[in-house]
Formats: structure tokens, C-alpha cells, sequence
């Protein structure tokens, strides 16, 4: 029955108008990769935590979906010799610790943007705000020595001229999109940050 209910929910969102797109807040990029010798570099462990401000956004970021993401996206820089997860940094090492947050409209502006949708079969317009921030924090032997922060804004209109169109830009596709974004651009401001500090001295 669950599964059903959730199935159900997919297809509706899928099929009901609505469309995600992100604010350009965060450049979408790929990956830097680095070219420097196995001397040059560093051991790394790294941690992911994540506060939602609502539990109810569709297709909301996964931990272990971030983690396996992360560390993709560490090795594919090259800068360092070995990345491994744990729960929480230790003493000593170099360490990087990324914290998520989701957010966007409020529930109560959310459940009247709802009404007006279901009450207007979807003919009235309306929008709702999904935010997703990173702060990123890297700490050599328990002391912080640089800190990046990236954020994506995302906007879905809710419209039955755009059943469309949703089928390609949905809340789905979206989520998936801005994880990477700012992932990305976290790891890309680390690994500039990193050679400046260690390897170019």
C-alpha cells in the first residue's frame, strides 16, 4: 500500500504541471581534475550531515546518496592519495566536513499555494521555493583553516500548461541537478583553496 501511495505520488508530480529550475546562484560545472605527483598528495576523510527545515519536499537529498556523491567527486579532483567517510572528524588528519541544508516556502504559504492549484484544477499559476545550501569546512588536526559556502535557489511553477514539460524538468530531476551544483562547486573552491595552501609553496 505504501509503495503504492509513493508511486502514486511520483506520477501525479510528474503529470500535474509541475516544472524546476534552478536560480543560477551556483554555476553549473564539472569537476577540476589536478595533475600532481603521489607525494603530493594528502590522506582525507570527510563527513555529511544534513538539516531539513521541511520533510516533505519531494526528492529530498539522501545521506548516503551525498556521501557516495562526495566522495566520487574528491577522488575525481586527484588531489588526494586516499578519501574515506566517518561519522564524525577525529583528532588529528585532514578532514572535510560538509553541511547541508534544505529549505524553501514555509508549510503554511505551501498548503495555501495547494489549495488555490486544487481549488483552480490548476489553472492559477503558483509558485513554491526550494533552497539548498552547503557550508564546507576543512580542518587540518581538529583546527578549521578555510571555509566555503554554496547555495542554489530553485523555483517550481505549478501550471497545467506545463504537464509537458515536467516530465523533463521535475522536482526529480531538479533535486539531482542542484545536489551536483553545489557539490561541485564546494570540491572546486576546496581543491583551488588546497593547492594555494599546500601546493604551490
Amino acid at each position: 500500500m505504501k509503495n503504492f501511495a509513493v508511486l502514486t505520488t511520483i506520477v501525479l508530480s510528474l503529470l500535474t504541471g509541475c516544472i524546476c529550475f534552478d536560480c543560477g546562484y551556483t554555476p553549473n560545472q564539472d569537476i577540476k581534475r589536478y595533475s600532481y605527483s603521489e607525494n603530493d598528495k594528502y590522506p582525507v576523510t570527510y563527513s555529511v550531515k544534513i538539516y531539513k527545515a521541511r520533510n516533505d519536499i519531494l526528492a529530498d537529498p539522501d545521506v548516503d546518496d551525498l556521501c557516495k556523491k562526495i566522495e566520487e567527486r574528491l577522488k575525481e579532483s586527484n588531489l588526494f592519495s586516499d578519501v574515506s567517510y566517518v561519522s564524525q572528524r577525529e583528532n588529528d588528519g585532514y578532514h572535510i566536513d560538509f553541511n547541508f541544508h534544505l529549505g524553501g516556502t514555509d508549510m503554511e504559504t505551501s498548503f495555501a499555494l495547494g489549495l488555490v492549484a486544487g481549488y483552480t484544477f490548476l489553472t492559477v499559476p503558483v509558485c513554491e521555493d526550494i533552497f539548498l545550501d552547503l557550508r564546507t569546512t576543512v580542518y587540518a588536526n581538529q583546527k578549521a583553516v578555510f571555509s566555503v559556502c554554496s547555495a542554489e535557489k530553485g523555483r517550481c511553477l505549478i501550471w497545467l500548461p506545463c504537464a509537458p514539460i515536467g516530465l523533463f524538468a521535475n522536482v526529480f530531476v531538479y533535486m539531482h541537478s542542484i545536489e551536483n551544483s553545489v557539490i561541485n562547486d564546494a570540491i572546486n573552491n576546496i581543491s583551488q583553496e588546497h593547492i594555494q595552501r599546500y601546493l604551490e609553496n
